[in-house]
């Protein structure tokens, strides 16, 4: 588990997410859905999507202290909300197989972490 101190070193993480969201809420309050709402693909909102994509980054990366948990966190997130968007029928199994790879890597990666760096 890591320390408190260890937080400090990616708090300028936590600043950028803070911002990300405060830029999500600008443009949620002042663009309306319909504008964006088809752009390159159908019913994507692909520019709000890469806003929450950016932040959910910034966030989990300051949470995870890893920006490949970081990315792995913000992109199984991001699917979840664009099968949402996409109005997919969510059903118990498809959450379960959408999260496999994500609990696949970060176990992966925690793992492999503890045997190169024994202490």
């Amino acid at each position: 588990m890591p320390r408190l101190a260890h937080y400090y070193l990616f708090l300028h993480r936590l600043v950028l997410a803070i911002f990300g969201y405060f830029f999500i809420f600008l443009f949620i309050t002042n663009i309306d859905p319909a504008a964006i709402a088809n752009f390159i693909f159908p019913d994507s909102y692909l520019p709000l999507a890469l806003l929450i994509l950016g932040a959910n980054f910034f966030f989990f990366s300051f949470l995870w202290q890893s920006k490949f948990h970081g990315l792995a966190s913000a992109f199984w997130l991001q699917t979840y909300l664009f099968l949402i968007l996409q109005k997919v029928a969510l059903t118990p199994w498809l959450l379960f197989l959408l999260a496999l790879p994500w609990v696949g890597i970060m176990i992966f990666r925690y793992n492999t972490s503890i045997f190169a760096n024994p202490k």
